[in-house]
């Protein structure tokens, strides 16, 4: 007889629990992590976080954070009523070089467990332009002053086009040889020619910086 009373009281104590966990699962997110590929373009990027309001009260949400001013979370309204969806909108401005960064999105609400929704925006950003070997040429004192090359690709399918090269002074001379997706940047010394500078690649469109310079030293 006590095991069954036992057994109703713990049947009673679920039965009521599940009401209560219903009223405090507050947003379900369909995931906490979204990537986006920025193909090494400055362009803003776009992409959204979905949730739905799984508990039977109002959520309002109260403030969103992100850990860098080049990130821009703002959700379409305050106030999700029980069982309805939102969307929260985000807008990126990628910075220059191809290192995947990752960015803390913090999401505040009125729940009752105070706690915020941690989420993350994933950045990858390949570059679309493929450099086989040393951005750098180096020519050692007395080294015969001969042409020296560098080799580059793009992928296949992209838009990219590479349309010349420029280079700093006139120490030097530079031409983009080939076409299609394998380009070669060859650079020539001028006789007597000492000194660093910088070889500048001009495409369509313009690669970020980063991605467009090259180096030559004449020592």
């Amino acid at each position: 007889m006590r095991v069954l009373v036992l057994l109703w009281h713990t049947l009673l104590a679920l039965l009521f629990m599940i009401p209560l966990a219903q009223a405090m699962a507050g947003l379900a997110w369909d995931t906490t992590t979204v990537s986006i590929e920025t193909q090494g373009s400055p362009e803003t990027r776009t992409t959204e976080f979905r949730f739905r309001n799984n508990s039977d009260q109002p959520v309002r949400i109260r403030g969103v954070k992100s850990s860098c001013g080049c990130t821009v979370v703002k959700p379409e309204k305050d106030v999700y009523a029980p069982g309805e969806s939102g969307v929260l909108p985000v807008s990126h401005k990628p910075k220059p070089g191809s290192i995947p960064r990752r960015y803390r999105i913090s999401v505040s609400t009125d729940e009752p467990t105070g706690s915020p929704y941690d989420l993350a925006l994933v950045v990858l950003s390949e570059p679309r332009l493929i450099v086989e070997g040393r951005r750098m040429l180096v020519w050692e004192k007395g080294e015969p002053r001969t042409p020296k090359e560098i080799v580059l690709r793009t992928k296949p399918g992209d838009s990219l086009r590479l349309t010349g090269a420029t280079a700093e002074g006139d120490m030097v001379a530079v031409e983009l040889d080939g076409a299609g997706e394998s380009r070669i940047l060859r650079v020539t010394p001028k006789d007597g020619a000492t000194g660093r500078l910088r070889i500048r690649l001009q495409s369509e469109p313009a690669l970020p910086e980063m991605d467009a310079t090259f180096f030559a030293v004449l020592r």
